[in-house]
């Protein structure tokens, strides 16, 4: 993966969550390496990657509980469905960043990996160890 052309989407309702990452993703990659585009809701965060699936996202960061979707416990569960079933993610790596209490199982029912906001906000460190870990180069 060239540096150069790493591109990130975070998907969080908090505009304090999507601080939270944006610095520590400044930190833990080589500045002027990555592009990162954010969405507020579940919804916007699926359009964009259907909008610029030219670009084709390296890495998905989403939280679970967001806007109410309609027959969904959480709004994030939707968007990771759906986006699994994209042709342009089929090389993302996706990890959940949730308060959720079942954060785990939700992860597990995706194969995809996933990081509790305390913990993350505890132990900032824990991202880049993640990031290694589900195989993206940091």
């Amino acid at each position: 993966m060239n540096k150069n052309n790493i591109k990130i989407l975070i998907v969080e309702d908090s505009p304090e969550w999507i601080k939270f990452h944006i610095n520590l993703l400044n930190e833990i990659l080589e500045q002027d390496s990555f592009e990162i585009d954010f969405e507020m809701s579940a919804r916007a965060g699926f359009n964009k990657v259907i909008k610029k699936s030219e670009t084709r996202y390296d890495l998905i960061i989403s939280d679970l509980e967001m806007e109410e979707i309609l027959g969904e416990n959480y709004a994030g569960s939707w968007l990771v469905r759906n986006i699994l079933k994209r042709d342009e993610c089929k090389n993302s790596k996706i990890l959940i960043v949730s308060g959720s209490h079942d954060i785990k199982e939700v992860a597990k029912g995706f194969n995809v990996d996933f990081i509790p906001k305390y913990a993350l906000s505890n132990n900032p460190e824990i991202m880049s160890y993640k990031l290694e870990e589900i195989g993206f180069k940091v």
